[in-house]
């Protein structure tokens, strides 16, 4: 059975970073995560011109944009995992998050 993304990121960090488990600091993945959001907008400015380094090509910046989205996701799993949610019980937390904007917006409608 082919493993889930969740698990990919997982069982890296099982391998590469073994302490990692007994150290389930959120504020480490949090800020990490917060870098990587971070990242994700410094790199969203340049694209539209904004700052002193604005000289990299649209394809460029799409590129590394999306790359960086997949370091977003990795600290966000990290960080659910932290917080002792794993794949299972974030899929109900989505299911439940989903339900409610659902609800918000079918009350918005006029």
């Amino acid at each position: 059975m082919k493993m889930s993304l969740w698990d990919d990121i997982i069982e890296f960090n099982d391998e590469y970073f073994p302490q990692w488990r007994k150290n389930r600091d959120i504020i480490f993945f949090s800020n990490a995560l917060a870098g990587e959001v971070g990242e994700i907008c410094n790199l969203v400015k340049k694209l539209y011109g904004g700052g002193t380094n604005n000289d990299l090509q649209f394809a460029v910046h799409e590129d590394k944009i999306k790359k960086e989205t997949v370091d977003v996701y990795i600290y966000l799993v990290l960080l659910l995992e932290a917080l002792n949610t794993d794949e299972k019980n974030f899929k109900k937390l989505f299911d439940d998050k989903m339900t409610i904007n659902k609800n918000r917006m079918k009350r918005r409608a006029p």
